[in-house]
């Protein structure tokens, strides 16, 4: 059914009847695509895939009920049916994505068709500076061509282009009308510009000088506004500082009656006054005792402090630093200090700079958050539950793009040996970890963890780091992995992907049995080639079936692996394959006979040997024939080879000459005496 057709169908349906969960699903899927897109270059055929993916899944979604637009609220996806409030991070995340590109509301038509999700899904990869330098999102859908995908950014849409029944319907399921939305908006720009200008300390003082405007109740106003932002934010102390150190460096006409007429005065009275006063050091309270307020009244204040009723801990450090600036027990060293500063480029200095900023990198960020999520999820009655394991899925997935294979594979092997140990876990504990487990072997992770053999230089280590991760999950991240192999155009990335399932060992083997039918020939080979390597007997039948593939390159690969996987039982069916219709398969199945040094190849390596076609082909053959026998050297191979090395031939057919030569040589170069192998 086309999604036109589905489209169709569902006009009779209730806007509800997918409820919240058809929302979520269609928001997964383009989550799920934007980021697998992401891994591929444009045109690829696996972001040619993803793409399809997304266009029959959105099919189906419109076939449920899912209908449009969708809006992008602060804290929710509205749309007809229930509306969708953000819980799950990833979930906030992506809205925060699309809020940050001017995204508001998105409208996709059952006709839309994958180009047109292509060139949506690249708007969503594109970087948020970059995409303002093209106009925003509807100027980029727009250079496009796109049509049946829309995007509304704020401001869009006038109230006169609405109409009365739409506002209407918004307003009764968001509970806000235009003129709501607007106010919030605008609120909010407002509120973000406050919240960046505490802190920038540059800024933030040039901001307070301006709007005080030479008048210090005018600043103390300014102040006690950003002093209830302030407080409302986590890192209050922080903020609280940098305002602080921009009311210091304001000029000290302004300061004085500003400390004097309003800070002073009201610090026995108001909690603003006091977190002034307590964020500034002993040097800046000195430093504001010797140039900016009278002694007195400071004194006047540590015995107002004295009986101040709240903050006990800040008020007595408070007392003591005014009382340590008045006694003046230091000379202040804030203003005309002497002491030496250190050098931008003393070694200490260095140091310490380099220290910081590797503390600050993103890894070593990540890889100190990925600890701390592993200590929760791995908690015994921990209170933290599908929030903890959702944030340490996301930070797998990221250490994966970035490259940091080793920090996922250690986060794997402990949460792991957490769901073997069991120990003093609940059930329901456990069972939480093993689902981990399973969403760390969705395709999404496995995408990432294929990306990385893409890279050029793809180390031994890296290899077996990878092989780990695959060993680690669910099973279900083997049968990604294989289609990710079946996908791959590029040989040596195919070469890096088979070696990663040789590494992992017997596990891999049911999961590539089920693949051994597939059509494509290439995978097939790819697959008995691993299977060889793993060396596990229990797939010797499944591999010899295939000396019968219509593919010769297909029948050289089963050759080789039989030999290796049971050299006991190789010889049989390898025997029958010297007759094969393909000279390359039986050049293999010869070679391969003689390796195995079986008794049994000797007849058919005899009849090869002494063929007296003199086909280029068959000549090749016949040489390998004899150094076949020569290797096997039991005493039907060295009757054989003697029979030829005898035999009389006319002086100008050389090659028989040749191959008479090439078995007297085998004959001596393995002497009678010589062990002959098994039996």
């Amino acid at each position: 059914m086309t999604p036109q057709g589905a489209a169709e169908r569902t006009q009779t349906m209730p806007a509800s009847a997918g409820g919240e969960r058809l929302l979520v699903l269609f928001l997964r899927a383009l989550m799920a695509a934007r980021k697998s897109l992401s891994l591929y270059p444009a045109g690829s055929e696996i972001a040619s895939t993803w793409v399809r993916r997304l266009h029959r899944s959105l099919a189906d979604f419109f076939q449920q009920g899912l209908c449009f637009p969708v809006r992008v609220d602060p804290d929710r996806f509205a749309w007809a049916g229930p509306d969708l409030r953000v819980a799950e991070p990833s979930l906030e995340t992506f809205r925060f994505d699309l809020e940050s590109r001017g995204i508001r509301e998105l409208e996709v038509d059952p006709s839309v068709e994958e180009w047109e999700l292509q060139a949506f899904l690249e708007l969503l990869n594109t970087p948020n500076t970059e995409l303002r330098q093209l106009g925003g999102a509807t100027a980029f859908l727009s250079a496009r061509g796109v049509v049946r995908l829309r995007v509304a950014a704020p401001g869009d849409t006038s109230d006169e282009e609405m109409s009365a029944d739409e506002a209407t319907r918004r307003a009764l399921q968001t509970g806000r009308d235009a003129v709501d939305l607007f106010v919030e908006t605008l609120l909010g720009l407002v509120e973000a510009r406050f919240a960046d200008l505490t802190y920038d300390r540059t800024a933030l003082a040039t901001w307070l000088e301006a709007g005080a405007g030479g008048s210090a109740g005018r600043l103390y106003e300014s102040v006690r506004m950003l002093h209830g932002l302030v407080e409302a934010a986590p890192d209050r102390e922080v903020r609280t500082r940098t305002l602080v150190e921009a009311l210091l460096s304001l000029p000290a006409e302004l300061l004085r009656p500003f400390f004097t007429d309003h800070v002073i005065p009201l610090a026995g009275r108001e909690v603003l006054a006091l977190n002034l006063l307590s964020q500034m050091t002993e040097e800046e309270l000195r430093h504001m005792a010797s140039r900016l307020v009278p002694q007195e009244s400071l004194l006047a204040l540590s015995s107002e402090l004295l009986e101040f009723p709240w903050e006990e801990t800040q008020r007595r450090r408070l007392v003591e630093a005014i009382t340590n600036a008045i006694r003046g027990d230091e000379e202040p060293n804030l203003v005309g200090d002497e002491t030496p500063v250190l050098e931008a480029d003393d070694p200490l200095v260095v140091e310490l700079r380099e220290e910081i900023i590797a503390a600050c990198h993103p890894d070593a960020l990540m890889e100190r958050s990925a600890d701390i999520l592993v200590a929760l999820v791995l908690s015994v009655g921990d209170d933290y539950g599908t929030s903890a394991v959702d944030a340490l899925e996301e930070i797998v997935g990221e250490a994966l793009a970035r490259g940091r294979i080793e920090l996922a594979t250690r986060v794997l092997s402990t949460v792991a040996g957490a769901v073997q140990a069991g120990g003093a876990r609940s059930r329901e504990h456990v069972q939480h970890l093993a689902v981990l487990q399973q969403r760390l072997a969705g395709r999404t992770h496995i995408a990432l963890v294929g990306g990385l053999l893409r890279q050029h230089g793809s180390t031994e280590r890296q290899l077996a780091l990878v092989a780990q991760y695959l060993g680690l999950v669910a099973s279900e991240a083997l049968q990604e992995f294989t289609g990710l192999l079946a996908e791959e155009r590029d040989r040596q990335v195919r070469a890096r992907m088979c070696q990663v399932l040789a590494k992992v060992g017997p596990p891999v083997v049911p999961v590539l049995l089920d693949w051994l039918e597939d059509p494509r020939w290439f995978l097939v080979r790819n697959l008995v080639h691993v299977l060889g390597k793993v060396g596990d007997e229990s797939v010797f039948g499944p591999v010899a079936a295939l000396l019968g593939h219509p593919h010769a390159r297909v029948r050289i690969e089963a050759v080789r692996a039989l030999a290796v996987i049971a050299p006991a039982r190789a010889a049989a069916p390898l025997v029958e394959l010297v007759q094969d219709t393909d000279v390359e398969v039986r050049l293999e199945a010869i070679r391969a006979l003689g390796a195995l040094r079986r008794d049994e190849a000797v007849p058919i390596l005899r009849d090869v040997a002494t063929a007296s076609s003199v086909a280029v082909a068959d000549l090749t053959l016949r040489r390998e024939a004899v150094d076949a026998l020569g290797s096997i050297g039991t005493p039907g191979a060295r009757e054989a080879l003697t029979h030829l090395a005898h035999r009389r031939v006319w002086f100008w057919n050389r090659t028989e000459r040749r191959l008479r030569d090439v078995a007297a040589t085998a004959l001596a170069t393995r002497p009678e005496t010589e062990d002959l192998g098994d039996d």
